[in-house]
């Protein structure tokens, strides 16, 4: 569940980084934009397991 963190924030970086030294271009734009989904489906799925794992917890206690 840790890895959909992971790759949210790396997925995040990256493209920052492109657009960062090319410059906000088309082609950077369309290298970024499978990092960006892949971001923030990662962090949706990071969240999403973060939240079952917390009702269990308190399900328990």
């Amino acid at each position: 569940m840790f890895i959909g963190c992971i790759f949210g924030s790396v997925a995040g970086i990256f493209p920052s980084n492109l657009i960062m030294f090319y410059g906000f271009t088309t082609e950077t734009f369309s290298m970024s934009i499978p990092f960006i989904v892949v971001g923030v489906v990662g962090v949706v799925v990071c969240f999403h397991f973060a939240h079952k794992a917390e009702n269990v917890q308190s399900e328990t206690s």
